[in-house]
């Protein structure tokens, strides 16, 4: 909750005017899914956060969603912030393999690399 929160206090200024005019259209009703059932001290921290964050009260109705894989998402009916791990860790091997692939180009990308050192049966 608290990573949500801060992804949503570090949105850039267009993506959170883009968002709340999206929660403007959907007069102020918005779900925050989880991937568990969140107390009712967490919920009303991210109520606060969206208040605070997009400059309004909104109506959230909470839901727990399994698919998630451990994380968060504000959603509308044409928007959504989160944050989850199934997305993290997307987001990292897309950044590992942009890594692999540059520095494939800057050695002259040699394809025929060995992963290992072939040892000989002794």
């Amino acid at each position: 909750a608290e990573i949500w929160r801060d992804r949503l206090r570090t949105m850039e200024p267009d993506e959170k005017r883009r968002f709340a005019a999206s929660l403007r259209h959907a007069r102020g009703s918005a779900v925050i899914r989880s991937a568990f059932d969140l107390p009712a001290p967490i919920r009303e921290k991210l109520a606060q956060a969206v208040t605070q964050e997009l400059g309004m009260d909104a109506c959230l109705a909470f839901e727990t969603a399994p698919d998630l894989m451990g994380g968060l998402e504000l959603r509308t009916e044409d928007s959504k912030i989160s944050w989850t791990l199934a997305a993290s860790l997307s987001s990292l091997e897309k950044s590992v393999a942009e890594l692999l692939d540059k520095e494939d180009t800057t050695r002259g990308c040699e394809a025929e690399r060995p992963l290992l050192a072939a040892q000989p049966n002794v």
